[in-house]
């Protein structure tokens, strides 16, 4: 018996309704690129998350590139990434030039991988931050870098064409009001396959380093 780790279909079909509601109301408007589910999106994401502003881009290896290219890292750079992730952490910091540097994990330290606790039915990710000015060179950088002229065939820098679909984006804000309920569910998974677990070095205390001020999530 095989067991996925990330059952889309059981998912879909218990939001059937909702689900299946929101992706044809994709098609009832004109704005096809960058249009209002985008922007409804981060805005929802923004107050989840609390911060000022959130990019949304077409895929994880996006949303970990274009800070990257944002800061203009040198042909010399090095940069931190663990071990245990999906090859895009790696590939993101070479494509600029630089060089990745894997920090082993240790007990108090955490990794974060690639996994989504929230994720769409394609690819699809986001960066957030703080910073005005960083937002608005990721958002030029999303589009061929235009956004800072207004004319889209102003093209100052390379950028990328790493816009999210409004299909995906339309999906997420549906599972997003679904979302704690999902991380609950998958703690509670969680927290019984460790309670079977006879191997100490799997016991959950010892994998997440758990206080008050740290929401976990078991991803799959």
């Amino acid at each position: 018996m095989t067991i996925p780790s990330i059952d889309l279909k059981s998912q879909y079909q218990s939001n059937k309704h909702n689900i299946g509601s929101a992706i044809p109301n994709t098609l009832a408007h004109d704005q096809y690129i960058v249009g209002p589910e985008l922007k409804e999106l981060e805005s929802e994401l923004a107050e989840y998350i609390g911060v000022t502003h959130v990019l949304t881009c077409s895929s994880g290896t996006d949303a970990l590139l274009l800070p990257l290219m944002v800061l203009g890292l040198k042909k010399d750079a090095s940069v931190f990434t663990g071990p245990f992730a999906f090859f895009a952490s790696a590939e993101s910091i070479s494509l600029p030039g630089a060089t990745p540097v894997f920090v082993g994990i240790g007990p108090h330290t955490y990794n974060f991988d690639s996994s989504k606790p929230l994720g769409c039915y394609s690819d699809g990710a986001a960066v957030f931050t703080y910073d005005s000015s960083l937002y608005e060179e990721l958002l030029a950088l999303r589009v061929h870098d235009h956004a800072t002229s207004g004319d889209k065939y102003d093209n100052v820098r390379i950028g990328l064409n790493a816009r999210m679909n409004r299909t995906q984006a339309a999906v997420l804000i549906e599972l997003l009001k679904l979302f704690d309920k999902a991380i609950q569910q998958k703690d509670e998974v969680a927290k019984e396959v460790f309670s079977l677990s006879l191997h100490p070095y799997l016991e959950e205390k010892q994998i997440f380093l758990i206080t008050e001020a740290i929401k976990k999530s078991i991803a799959q």
